[in-house]
């Protein structure tokens, strides 16, 4: 009996822990962008919120939410489609007769208000499945809105870092190529003096022109990678400090 006792309360325990540690782990939506940035943000936070303001996707997440809000109004309200309202005015119910004769007057149209309810058998039972899809719409709405939220940051980040590393690259590479010219410059004179052979000088110059190439190419790449985080964030790179 003790034992059964024991592993009940270890089951409850573990459940517990486990239900409190899926709690703390899911995503608080609110903290993938930052409301606002000031000189303290850090430059990635920065990427993040313009990349979200500079988007145009996000006007259009924002309308379907908005749209979601207004269709569970709507569904709610259903129920108001039961009932009518109906007026009827003429001669007769205003007071105007064809003659001074009761006999040839005609018939008289009454009453001048109808009022009505009309009920089908499915009638409720559409309300509320009416209610249900709109809040469904609604919360996939949300989630669209979340989901544009965790791909915009993904994505700023990615093409942030895709960035920094080619600037890095293409700096280091200018560095070789510098240093592979200023040796390449120093062994041409020394090879004219005849100082050094053909084969140094013509290994020199394979080397600065690879080194070249390599500086090229680098550049290529940090380019295209700032003019695509540029094209993501709106302003040149240089802007964000």
């Amino acid at each position: 009996m003790r034992t059964r006792t024991f592993c009940l309360l270890l089951f409850l325990l573990t459940g517990s822990h486990l239900m409190v540690a899926q709690t703390n782990n899911r995503i608080n939506y609110e903290k993938i962008i930052l409301p606002a940035i000031s000189d303290t943000t850090g430059i990635k936070e920065k990427i993040v919120f313009l990349a979200w303001q500079n988007n145009p996707q996000i006007r259009r997440s924002e309308l379907n939410a908005d749209r979601a809000n207004l269709q569970v109004k709507m569904a709610r309200s259903m129920w108001l489609s039961a009932f009518n309202a109906a007026g009827n005015l003429n001669e007769f119910n205003i007071g105007q007769t064809f003659g001074t004769n009761k006999d040839q007057q005609g018939n008289i149209f009454f009453p001048r208000y109808n009022f009505g309810v009309a009920i089908t058998f499915d009638f409720f039972g559409r309300i509320s499945n009416g209610v249900k899809i709109a809040k469904k719409d609604r919360e996939i709405a949300a989630q669209d809105y979340n989901l544009l939220k965790l791909q915009i940051r993904a994505d700023a980040l990615t093409k942030y870092q895709i960035y920094y590393t080619a600037r890095e690259l293409f700096r280091f590479q200018q560095e070789i190529a510098e240093d592979a010219y200023v040796k390449y410059l120093s062994l041409e004179q020394q090879f004219k003096n005849g100082e050094r052979t053909l084969e140094e000088y013509e290994t020199a110059t394979r080397i600065y022109k690879n080194a070249q190439i390599a500086r090229l190419t680098s550049e290529r790449e940090y380019f295209i990678a700032k003019y695509d985080l540029e094209k993501l964030i709106g302003i040149p790179i240089e802007q964000v400090k």
